[in-house]
């Protein structure tokens, strides 16, 4: 009886060693995955940026457009007033941008 309780012993601590490799292995693995996702997620933010601003490149290009068409807008006195608003709007924009992109930095390092 003795015998049995020693080889039923040794079985347990295999079957434990073999249990704790398995363990070991799958949160090795989970640690990799954990991380492409997050890579993901980062990818899935840029793409969403990259679609913002295509989406904002083509209503300006449309605005600009129906701009040009528009012979009363080349009046000297239309032209002064459409720049000085354009830089207006430009200036504006590029702050939006600006602090958008600083605010995404800040969250990328908080993380």
């Amino acid at each position: 009886m003795d015998s049995n309780n020693k080889m039923n012993l040794l079985q347990l601590k295999y079957e434990n060693a073999s249990m704790e490799h398995k363990i070991k292995t799958l949160q090795e693995e989970n640690s990799k995955l954990e991380e492409k996702i997050k890579l993901m997620e980062i990818q899935q933010t840029n793409d969403e940026a990259v679609v913002e601003i295509l989406q904002n490149h083509v209503e300006e290009r449309r605005a600009f457009n129906n701009f040009l068409r528009d012979d009363s807008n080349f009046e000297p006195s239309e032209m002064e007033r459409r720049a000085k608003l354009r830089e207006e709007i430009i200036s504006k924009r590029e702050d939006t941008k600006r602090a958008k992109a600083s605010r995404d930095v800040g969250e990328k390092v908080k993380e």
